[in-house]
């Protein structure tokens, strides 16, 4: 990885100085030894973006990416960190211009693309993967995500923030919106415990906004008179089954591992509050009028 190292400079330079074929060039031609080959510089290029804040540096090393993907050996880390700049780039198109989504397709497309190539079972990837169908506004999907990475690691502090995040966004739209914040404070709170972990994985700024987003909440309960809400449990008990027929209990439990319930009570999807109303099969009989 030494090579990588002492390469990567030089191509920032270039981008910096706007001389980005030359970069995505010197990428190109850059000649593997042992572990330090094109594909290990280009990550080290996304990563440093991190760094820098330069989007082009990003685009640069993406472009690069895809010119030799078709020899990318089939490395989880790799796919990661390319959906990673996929990722920055929707972001800063989209924190620029809200509306630019639909100019955004093609990177929505393999942001998606990759993250569904990493390693599953690995937290970071579930709760990026959730960080971007967030900003593409689709939080309930996000939150699943959310849930997915921390029944894979139930202390991973990225995602209980950032479903905490997501779920403040919700609450006013919802039936719900005391829960949903009471719940978004607890799991802000949860993070927060975790700092050193978060400053790993999002760096100081995302202790700093975690702490002002449950500040909020904790000030908006306080100012209501209700601050002793934030530590109510939030369980349920679950819905009552039994009056169920087989096919019908079949249909909710269905709906509850895929979401697909809509009323949002998202905080206990087993409750009767989010299985809501009965599902009743309707049967259609098709014939001839008047037979």
């Amino acid at each position: 990885m030494q090579k990588v190292y002492a390469a990567a400079p030089d191509i920032i330079k270039l981008v910096e100085a706007d001389r980005v074929d030359e970069a995505i060039d010197k990428i190109l031609a850059f000649r593997p030894s042992g572990n330090g080959t094109r594909y290990a510089l280009i990550r080290v290029l996304i990563s440093t973006r991190q760094v820098r804040n330069s989007a082009r540096l990003t685009r640069c090393a993406l472009h690069a990416f895809e010119r030799i993907k078709a020899k990318a050996p089939n490395d989880p880390e790799l796919f990661y960190d390319v959906a990673n700049g996929y990722q920055v780039l929707i972001e800063s198109a989209m924190q620029a211009d809200p509306g630019a989504g639909f100019d955004c397709e093609d990177m929505i497309k393999q942001a998606l693309r990759y993250f569904g190539k990493a390693d599953q079972t690995d937290p970071r990837v579930v709760t990026n993967l959730g960080n971007l169908l967030d900003t593409l506004g689709r939080p309930v999907e996000a939150i699943a995500c959310y849930e997915r990475a921390l029944a894979l690691d139930p202390t991973f502090a990225m995602a209980l923030g950032n479903k905490g995040m997501a779920l403040e966004l919700l609450a006013p739209i919802s039936r719900y919106q005391t829960t949903y914040l009471i719940h978004a404070h607890q799991l802000y709170a949860a993070a927060l415990q975790s700092e050193a972990s978060l400053i790993e994985v999002g760096g100081e700024e995302a202790v700093v906004h975690f702490r002002r987003r449950d500040e909020a909440i904790v000030r908006w309960f306080t100012n209501a008179g209700q601050a002793d809400l934030l530590d109510r449990d939030l369980s349920h008990e679950p819905y009552d089954d039994q009056p169920l027929s087989a096919f019908v209990r079949f249909q909710v439990e269905t709906c509850i591992r895929h979401d697909l319930y809509l009323n949002l009570h998202i905080v206990d999807r087993r409750a009767q509050a989010s299985v809501g109303d009965r599902i009743v099969p309707v049967l259609h009989r098709t014939g001839r009028h008047g037979r």
